[in-house]
């Protein structure tokens, strides 16, 4: 694929989730075991840090788990259980917070490197 075939498709994604009024989600397959949600993301940390080969792959199952258990809350909150939906929703919010400080861990803004 060309990079400008990338680029439009990559605008053509962003727009068809780019919406307020529901939840759309992607055709890919699901990483519904929520219970490996921190254990995907370290995978994939350590991928990156290995610069492996398969980080962006790992880090996408990670995110497909991500919205597994996003849709699992949605449904507790449907079902009357919004404290079930609450606690996992915490869960998510942990997982994105560590996503967050491990790629800080790779920016050479963050460490100084880039000065």
């Amino acid at each position: 694929m060309s990079r400008r075939d990338t680029e439009s498709k990559i605008k053509e994604i962003i727009e068809k989730y780019n919406c307020d009024d529901e939840i759309k989600q992607s055709s890919l397959p699901s990483g519904s075991d929520i219970r490996m949600l921190l254990p995907r993301l370290e995978r994939a940390a350590m991928n990156q840090a290995d610069n492996g080969r398969s980080t962006v792959s790992r880090y996408g199952i990670w995110a497909s788990t991500v919205n597994s258990c996003l849709n699992i809350a949605q449904q507790q909150i449907a079902d009357g259980q919004p404290e079930e939906a609450v606690k996992l929703i915490k869960k998510v919010m942990r997982s994105m917070s560590a996503f967050e400080e491990i790629q800080a861990l790779f920016d050479p803004w963050v460490n100084g490197e880039s000065k």
